[in-house]
């Protein structure tokens, strides 16, 4: 998937679906980590608390941040941290 996302300039989409139920056996390390330019993490606390609290999360390479931002309609707030 990173070698594809490379040569043809795309990103892969990486759900953490089950990440927080992981308790027989070490975590699977993200995909993200292998190349943070061409992979978005994505990620929420809904099974482990509660839907209806509505927290997640993305972890995005730099140049889509204020894309992202200004698609979700608030600006910049919400943003934790930044790499820059």
């Amino acid at each position: 998937m990173i070698d594809w996302a490379r040569a043809r300039g795309g990103l892969v989409l990486e759900d953490d679906y089950d990440g927080e139920f992981r308790y027989d056996r070490k975590p699977v390390g993200a995909v993200q980590g292998l190349d943070p330019e061409h992979v978005i993490h994505i990620g929420s606390v809904s099974k482990s608390l509660s839907p209806a609290v509505r927290l997640g999360w993305m972890v995005l390479p730099e140049r889509y941040v204020d894309a992202v931002l200004a698609a979700k309609g608030n600006g910049r707030r919400g943003r934790a941290f930044s790499t820059s």
